[in-house]
């Protein structure tokens, strides 16, 4: 994801979840901090959530690792901080 519209301050909250027939290790992105990750080998259900303050106006981006063969969802939110 890269949203060239950021300008500071805020708060970028990244989430990620996937669904395959065994277990995802999803590596939380590099300069975020990890708010929750979970695998679950019952549900084949694994999610992961990371958050980054802006602290500088220009390009944010987020890369999650993930195996390829796991169906994914990505959403990735900003708030203003006041």
């Amino acid at each position: 994801m890269t949203d060239a519209l950021s300008t500071q301050p805020q708060i970028l909250i990244a989430n990620l979840c996937g669904e395959n027939n065994s277990t995802a290790t999803i590596t939380v992105p590099a300069g975020y901090t990890s708010l929750h990750v979970e695998s679950d080998g019952a549900d084949f259900l694994s999610c992961a959530a990371a958050y980054k303050v802006i602290t500088a106006t220009g390009t944010q981006t987020v890369t999650f690792g993930i195996a390829a063969s796991h169906a994914t969802g990505l959403s990735v939110d900003t708030f203003k901080m006041k």
